[in-house]
């Protein structure tokens, strides 16, 4: 039985030449009911890698906007870390002098 089947697959692997002669007459001799059927996988077949592609291209351009809008994202926080800091380091600066002219007015008073 399975000496039966690799006869058959080594047959059909026997037909195709490298001219494709026999591969034709294959085709040829299949009826036209298959024949139809298998237009209309390869047509098929052809849409849906068409649609592969375009959905590959997508991602693709999708990942480089990301990629840019990931960089921006990092340059405007480390703007915003920098002007955070410097806040704080006027913030602290105004705080000082109050602690200092409170102390004044205390001294002031007495």
């Amino acid at each position: 039985m399975a000496l039966d089947a690799a006869k058959e697959v080594i047959g059909v692997a026997g037909l195709i030449e490298p001219n494709g002669t026999s591969l034709e007459t294959l085709i040829q001799n299949l009826p036209p009911e298959i024949v139809a059927q298998l237009g209309t996988l390869i047509f098929l077949a052809k849409t849906v890698g068409i649609i592969l592609l375009i959905y590959i291209i997508f991602l693709t351009i999708k990942s480089i906007i990301t990629i840019r809008n990931s960089s921006r994202i990092k340059t405007i926080y480390k703007k915003v870390h920098i002007i955070d800091e410097k806040l704080n380091r006027l913030l602290q600066e105004k705080e000082e002098p109050k602690t200092i002219k409170k102390i004044e007015k205390k001294k002031k008073k007495k």
